[in-house]
Protein backbone atom coordinates (compact mmCIF):
# COMPACT_ATOMS: atom_id res chain seq x y z
CA UNK A 1 0.00 0.00 0.00
CA UNK A 2 3.08 2.25 0.80
CA UNK A 3 4.57 1.84 -2.82
CA UNK A 4 1.51 2.62 -4.55
CA UNK A 5 0.97 5.70 -2.69
CA UNK A 6 4.27 6.43 -3.69
CA UNK A 7 3.98 5.67 -7.25
CA UNK A 8 0.72 7.38 -7.33
CA UNK A 9 2.36 10.31 -5.71
CA UNK A 10 5.32 10.37 -8.64
CA UNK A 11 2.94 10.39 -11.36
CA UNK A 12 0.80 13.40 -9.90
CA UNK A 13 3.81 15.25 -10.14
CA UNK A 14 5.00 14.34 -13.23
CA UNK A 15 1.49 14.84 -14.57
CA UNK A 16 1.44 18.73 -13.18
CA UNK A 17 4.74 19.18 -14.36
CA UNK A 18 3.26 17.98 -18.00
CA UNK A 19 0.54 20.29 -17.50
CA UNK A 20 2.72 23.40 -16.76
CA UNK A 21 4.57 22.40 -20.10
CA UNK A 22 1.69 22.47 -22.03
CA UNK A 23 0.86 25.65 -20.83
CA UNK A 24 4.51 27.11 -21.35
CA UNK A 25 3.98 26.04 -24.52
CA UNK A 26 1.18 27.59 -25.86
CA UNK A 27 2.56 30.78 -24.46
CA UNK A 28 5.33 31.08 -26.50
CA UNK A 29 3.12 30.25 -29.43
CA UNK A 30 1.21 33.05 -29.04
CA UNK A 31 4.56 34.76 -28.51
CA UNK A 32 6.34 33.04 -32.06
CA UNK A 33 3.05 34.01 -33.78
CA UNK A 34 2.81 37.85 -32.36
CA UNK A 35 6.80 38.53 -33.38
CA UNK A 36 5.83 36.73 -36.78
CA UNK A 37 3.69 39.37 -37.83
CA UNK A 38 6.74 41.93 -38.14
CA UNK A 39 9.56 40.39 -40.06
CA UNK A 40 12.34 42.58 -37.75
CA UNK A 41 11.50 40.01 -35.20
CA UNK A 42 13.21 37.26 -37.11
CA UNK A 43 16.29 36.68 -35.37
CA UNK A 44 13.99 37.16 -31.82
CA UNK A 45 11.93 34.24 -33.36
CA UNK A 46 14.79 31.99 -34.26
CA UNK A 47 16.49 33.01 -30.70
CA UNK A 48 13.42 30.86 -29.22
CA UNK A 49 13.77 28.04 -30.90
CA UNK A 50 15.94 26.38 -28.28
CA UNK A 51 13.15 26.71 -25.85
CA UNK A 52 10.53 25.38 -28.20
CA UNK A 53 12.62 22.39 -28.28
CA UNK A 54 12.90 21.76 -24.73
CA UNK A 55 9.63 22.01 -23.83
CA UNK A 56 8.48 19.34 -27.10
CA UNK A 57 11.42 17.21 -25.14
CA UNK A 58 10.17 17.79 -21.76
CA UNK A 59 6.29 16.74 -22.15
CA UNK A 60 7.84 13.55 -24.09
CA UNK A 61 10.06 12.81 -21.50
CA UNK A 62 7.43 13.26 -18.84
CA UNK A 63 4.43 11.44 -20.77
CA UNK A 64 6.77 8.54 -20.80
CA UNK A 65 7.86 8.76 -17.34
CA UNK A 66 3.80 8.74 -16.52
CA UNK A 67 3.70 5.48 -18.61
CA UNK A 68 6.59 4.17 -16.42
CA UNK A 69 4.47 4.99 -13.50
CA UNK A 70 1.29 3.27 -14.58
CA UNK A 71 3.49 0.33 -15.62
CA UNK A 72 5.03 -0.10 -12.52
CA UNK A 73 1.87 0.60 -10.27
CA UNK A 74 0.49 -2.78 -12.33
CA UNK A 75 3.80 -5.02 -12.16
CA UNK A 76 3.43 -4.67 -8.10
CA UNK A 77 0.64 -6.39 -8.22
CA UNK A 78 1.55 -9.31 -10.02
CA UNK A 79 5.24 -11.60 -8.73
CA UNK A 80 7.61 -9.38 -10.33
CA UNK A 81 9.66 -6.98 -8.41
CA UNK A 82 9.24 -3.12 -10.27
CA UNK A 83 11.94 -2.19 -11.36
CA UNK A 84 12.08 1.69 -11.01
CA UNK A 85 15.38 2.47 -13.28
CA UNK A 86 12.65 2.79 -16.09
CA UNK A 87 11.61 5.98 -14.79
CA UNK A 88 14.66 7.47 -14.96
CA UNK A 89 15.74 6.13 -18.01
CA UNK A 90 12.90 7.26 -19.94
CA UNK A 91 14.50 10.81 -19.83
CA UNK A 92 17.56 9.45 -21.46
CA UNK A 93 15.60 6.98 -24.20
CA UNK A 94 13.38 10.00 -25.34
CA UNK A 95 16.59 12.52 -26.11
CA UNK A 96 18.29 9.40 -27.66
CA UNK A 97 15.17 9.42 -30.12
CA UNK A 98 14.85 13.33 -30.50
CA UNK A 99 18.19 13.35 -31.48
CA UNK A 100 18.06 10.03 -33.98
CA UNK A 101 15.09 11.19 -35.58
CA UNK A 102 15.27 15.12 -35.99
CA UNK A 103 11.73 14.70 -37.98
CA UNK A 104 9.99 13.09 -34.70
CA UNK A 105 11.03 16.87 -33.42
CA UNK A 106 9.93 18.79 -36.39
CA UNK A 107 6.68 17.20 -36.48
CA UNK A 108 5.60 17.61 -32.51
CA UNK A 109 3.16 19.93 -31.93
CA UNK A 110 4.72 22.49 -29.68
CA UNK A 111 7.42 23.11 -32.75
CA UNK A 112 4.26 23.73 -35.37
CA UNK A 113 4.20 27.54 -33.91
CA UNK A 114 7.65 27.77 -34.56
CA UNK A 115 7.84 25.94 -38.24
CA UNK A 116 4.51 28.46 -38.71
CA UNK A 117 6.55 31.63 -38.29
CA UNK A 118 9.51 30.31 -40.40
CA UNK A 119 7.26 30.46 -43.24
CA UNK A 120 5.55 33.24 -41.96
CA UNK A 121 8.79 35.09 -42.56
CA UNK A 122 10.36 33.36 -45.42
CA UNK A 123 13.11 31.58 -43.08
CA UNK A 124 14.22 28.90 -45.65
CA UNK A 125 13.28 25.29 -43.32
CA UNK A 126 13.99 23.11 -45.93
CA UNK A 127 10.44 21.44 -46.85
CA UNK A 128 9.59 17.80 -46.16
CA UNK A 129 12.60 16.22 -48.37
CA UNK A 130 12.60 13.00 -47.37
CA UNK A 131 16.70 12.56 -48.15
CA UNK A 132 18.79 11.02 -45.48
CA UNK A 133 21.21 14.00 -46.20
CA UNK A 134 19.26 17.13 -46.32
CA UNK A 135 21.02 18.39 -43.13
CA UNK A 136 24.08 18.05 -44.95
CA UNK A 137 25.65 21.93 -45.70
CA UNK A 138 25.08 22.30 -49.96
CA UNK A 139 24.18 18.89 -49.80
CA UNK A 140 21.01 20.15 -51.40
CA UNK A 141 21.57 24.18 -51.92
CA UNK A 142 19.65 24.11 -48.07
CA UNK A 143 21.77 25.13 -45.58
CA UNK A 144 20.35 23.13 -42.51
CA UNK A 145 21.12 22.75 -38.99
CA UNK A 146 20.79 18.84 -38.91
CA UNK A 147 19.99 18.87 -35.14
CA UNK A 148 17.46 21.14 -35.09
CA UNK A 149 16.38 21.16 -38.75
CA UNK A 150 16.17 24.99 -38.74
CA UNK A 151 17.78 27.28 -41.13
CA UNK A 152 21.29 27.79 -40.27
CA UNK A 153 22.36 31.37 -38.81
CA UNK A 154 25.21 30.93 -36.73
CA UNK A 155 27.57 27.88 -38.80
CA UNK A 156 30.19 26.42 -37.19
CA UNK A 157 31.86 23.17 -38.75
CA UNK A 158 32.37 20.40 -36.53
CA UNK A 159 35.94 18.69 -37.33
CA UNK A 160 34.13 15.48 -39.15
CA UNK A 161 32.88 18.37 -41.64
CA UNK A 162 29.56 18.71 -40.87
CA UNK A 163 28.01 22.29 -40.28
CA UNK A 164 25.55 23.32 -36.93
CA UNK A 165 24.43 26.50 -35.69
CA UNK A 166 26.85 27.03 -32.87
CA UNK A 167 23.90 26.74 -30.30
CA UNK A 168 23.17 22.81 -31.39
CA UNK A 169 26.61 22.01 -31.20
CA UNK A 170 26.64 23.33 -27.71
CA UNK A 171 23.64 21.49 -26.62
CA UNK A 172 25.43 18.24 -28.18
CA UNK A 173 28.54 18.89 -26.49
CA UNK A 174 27.18 18.92 -23.10
CA UNK A 175 25.38 16.17 -23.63
CA UNK A 176 28.28 14.50 -25.05
CA UNK A 177 26.79 13.42 -28.11
CA UNK A 178 27.64 12.29 -31.91
CA UNK A 179 26.85 14.15 -34.86
CA UNK A 180 23.58 13.14 -35.68
CA UNK A 181 24.07 12.68 -39.80
CA UNK A 182 23.31 9.97 -40.98
CA UNK A 183 26.34 7.34 -41.25
CA UNK A 184 28.11 10.07 -39.33
CA UNK A 185 28.07 9.93 -35.47
CA UNK A 186 32.00 11.10 -35.17
CA UNK A 187 32.50 12.89 -31.94
CA UNK A 188 31.31 16.44 -31.59
CA UNK A 189 34.33 18.53 -30.12
CA UNK A 190 33.12 22.33 -29.53
CA UNK A 191 36.48 23.42 -29.00
CA UNK A 192 37.76 22.41 -32.42
CA UNK A 193 34.84 23.66 -34.32
CA UNK A 194 35.50 26.58 -36.48
CA UNK A 195 33.22 29.38 -38.20
CA UNK A 196 31.56 27.87 -41.53
CA UNK A 197 32.64 30.96 -44.11
CA UNK A 198 31.22 29.32 -46.61
CA UNK A 199 28.11 28.66 -45.20
CA UNK A 200 27.66 31.97 -43.89
CA UNK A 201 28.43 33.83 -47.09
CA UNK A 202 25.36 31.34 -48.81
CA UNK A 203 23.20 32.50 -45.92
CA UNK A 204 24.02 36.45 -46.60
CA UNK A 205 23.93 35.98 -50.02
CA UNK A 206 20.73 34.31 -50.09
CA UNK A 207 19.18 37.17 -47.71
CA UNK A 208 20.85 39.97 -49.90
CA UNK A 209 18.61 37.94 -52.85
CA UNK A 210 15.66 38.09 -50.91
CA UNK A 211 15.90 41.64 -49.86
CA UNK A 212 16.30 42.52 -53.75
CA UNK A 213 13.49 40.63 -54.77
CA UNK A 214 11.66 42.22 -52.48
CA UNK A 215 12.29 46.13 -53.08
CA UNK A 216 11.89 45.15 -56.88
CA UNK A 217 8.72 43.54 -56.08
CA UNK A 218 7.68 46.63 -54.46
CA UNK A 219 8.77 48.67 -57.06
CA UNK A 220 6.48 47.00 -59.31
CA UNK A 221 3.74 47.48 -56.98
CA UNK A 222 4.51 51.11 -57.13
CA UNK A 223 4.67 51.31 -61.01
CA UNK A 224 1.22 49.72 -61.28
Amino acid sequence: LLMNAQLKQGKDRISTFKQSIQHSACFLDAIISELAQDAANKDTILSLEQAVISLAESEEIATAQIEAYTNLAAVIHGDNEPDFSQITSARARITSEFQAEPKKLTSHKHYSGFKAAQVQLGINTGGDDDDDEIGVVGQHGDDLDPYSRAALTNPYRNPCGHTYNFASLKILAEKKQKCVTPSCRAPINLQEAQKDIEAEFRIKQRARNLRASQSQSQALDIDD
